[in-house]
């Protein structure tokens, strides 16, 4: 709050607010009321914002900390701009399985999984003899650190693209099991890839998760989500 007008500019600004306001609810879980007030329009100076509480007969001028200008239009967004875009959030120390499959790249896929007080990294091609493998040393928990906050460049709203998307092979899928019992897949697809004489470099991929949403991802966040099963160990393996 910037500050409360005099009452001589009160009635110009509830004018203002009654003609022009856009009205804000929020609400919880129920769906049930928990605040409602009205944003108007900026003042003189353009620095501050018209703002009332719902049934209140006493407007406020508001800002944003280290912002200059109206905040009437972040009331006006399209809801999906509103939400976080952040696609992992994850607490090392709740994940009891991770798995990171590449469909038609079986040797690199592979399985991480909790056992009693460590974790241990299983291939998922059989073909694979893991008995002389010798794992590095950290290389789970950093590979684990990796999760802790990937965030998407945004959030998509289409739903045929999504239908499209549901037919298609991805690139690989992650799956996430908690020790909640709660758990989470996300499919990636790569797009925007940038082709030379000798190499093929992925810059974004489409990510659809098993919530129904459809994320804009770049490479340069979730690459390092993609290493193969050979990464965690110090030695080669043998076939």
């Amino acid at each position: 709050m910037q500050y409360i007008p005099t009452a001589a500019a009160r009635q110009n600004m509830i004018i203002d607010l009654a003609t022009t306001g856009t009205k804000v609810e929020l609400l919880n879980g129920n769906n049930e009321v928990l605040k409602a007030f009205f944003v108007g329009g900026t003042t003189p100076d353009e620095r501050g914002t018209y703002m009332i509480m719902d049934g209140s007969q006493s407007p406020a001028v508001v800002t944003l900390t280290g912002f200059e200008g109206s905040i009437r239009p972040f009331f006006m967004m399209p809801e999906i701009e509103w939400r976080d875009r952040i696609v992992y959030r994850e607490n090392a120390d709740l994940i009891e399985e991770l798995t990171v499959d590449y469909p038609g790249q079986t040797q690199s896929s592979f399985s991480i999984r909790k056992q009693k007080d460590t974790y241990r990294v299983f291939p998922m091609d059989d073909r694979i003899n893991t008995t002389n493998l010798h794992p590095r040393q950290g290389a789970i928990e950093a590979y684990f650190h990796n999760y802790r906050s990937v965030g998407a460049e945004a959030i998509m709203d289409n739903p045929a693209l999504i239908e499209i998307l549901r037919t298609k092979q991805p690139f690989a899928t992650v799956l996430i099991r908690r020790a909640d019992q709660t758990s989470y897949e996300a499919r990636f697809y790569p797009i925007d890839i940038e082709e030379s004489a000798t190499s093929k470099r992925i810059e974004r991929y489409h990510v659809l998760d098993d919530q129904g949403n459809l994320f804009l991802g770049q490479h340069l966040l979730f690459g390092k989500l993609f290493l193969s099963f050979e990464s965690f160990f110090e030695n080669n393996i043998a076939n």
